[in-house]
């Protein structure tokens, strides 16, 4: 990096971090959103993204992401810890999941059935892939804008903005608490939903308020179905393995599952957004391995939302649950019922 690109990006964090620290030392619990005042803060994030070199198309949705961060850290106490200070323009992280054709996995990373990997260098995503797809691994690949190491990504800006601050107080909370994935995921979904709603109302105007919560509703309704069709494939491809079927016949039956699958999820899609949905990937084990890991406990994960009716302490019941499933599956329902 030559030595003009460097002070910019220098510029650039230090412009974000004292904004950052004015909003953190503001910040109390009740106290009214946003601690600073004036335009102090769009300065600052506007300097911030155009020493960065962000393009003037985003910079305001670079500055919302910004703030939903300092939002979460503020009011609910998540931990940031760097995530989206950077701007790499055409970085992407290629995710990679593999799992075995006649065995569900757990979740994702659920070993020796399904494995997970990222990268970011396309040419050892490839070679991996290929590696796996010579075994005979069901495989399913995606990339991703954002991940619990952060960056700040054009792909990432030209999403939806329900889904840019949902994501932003997921990846968040990521940084926040050490579960097992099973709980760990859903409970980063149910902060990224629930915080939605408590960032609009303490910080935008209420018609911008109503709209956002609107499609954050719209989102979370499609992904609730989703949720329930893919719990649904998951007890039957179980219940299909374990059978003493030939292997050419699960095979099959397995096709006829997941097909039901795609469909239940592009009929929720359509009947909410009015229009098809694309298809939720290759139909196989790793696309169930990968979406059960967000689906399988998520009630039980919100509960402690609903039961508690305060995003805010739900998270520090979540921020003490224990690693393994078991024990943390056995905290959250133990909670719920206080």
């Amino acid at each position: 990096m030559d030595r003009r690109n460097l002070l910019k990006k220098l510029a650039a964090s230090a412009a974000l971090l004292t904004v950052t620290r004015v909003a953190l030392l503001g910040c109390r619990r009740n106290a009214e959103w946003p601690p600073w005042r004036g335009c102090h803060k769009n300065e600052y994030y506007g300097v911030a993204a155009k020493l960065m070199g962000i393009p003037e198309e985003y910079r305001e949705k670079a500055a919302i992401i910004w703030e939903v961060s300092a939002f979460g850290d503020c009011a609910l106490s998540l931990n940031s810890n760097g995530n989206f200070l950077t701007y790499e323009k055409n970085t992407v992280t290629y995710i990679l999941i593999a799992s075995k054709q006649l065995q569900i996995a757990d979740h994702y990373n659920d070993s020796p059935i399904s494995y997970y990997q990222s990268f970011t260098n396309k040419k050892q995503f490839d070679e991996e892939r290929a590696r796996f797809e010579a075994q005979g691994y069901d495989i399913r690949t995606r990339e991703s804008g954002a991940m619990s190491t952060s960056q700040i990504t054009d792909s990432f800006l030209q999403n939806n903005l329900e889904y840019i601050v949902m994501t932003v107080l997921h990846e968040n909370m990521h940084q926040s608490i050490n579960a097992d994935p099973l709980l760990e995921e859903p409970i980063c979904s149910v902060v990224g939903y629930h915080g939605l709603h408590l960032y609009a109302d303490s910080r935008l105007e209420p018609d911008a308020a109503k709209e956002l919560k609107k499609k954050g509703d719209d989102l979370e309704k499609y992904m609730k179905a989703r949720r329930s069709a893919v719990n649904n494939a998951y007890a039957r491809l179980r219940e299909l393995y374990a059978s003493g079927l030939h292997d050419k016949t699960k095979l099959k039956r397995k096709m006829d599952i997941l097909k039901d699958l795609n469909g239940e999820a592009g009929d929720a899609y359509e009947k909410i957004y009015g229009k098809p949905s694309a298809p939720l990937g290759d139909l196989n084990n790793a696309l169930v391995a990968d979406l059960i890991t967000y689906s399988r406990y998520y009630d039980d994960v919100e509960g402690i939302v609903v039961n508690h009716s305060d995003l805010y302490e739900a998270i520090n019941i979540y921020k003490n649950v224990p690693e393994g499933l078991e024990e943390g599956l056995s905290f959250l329902r133990r909670m719920r019922s206080k």
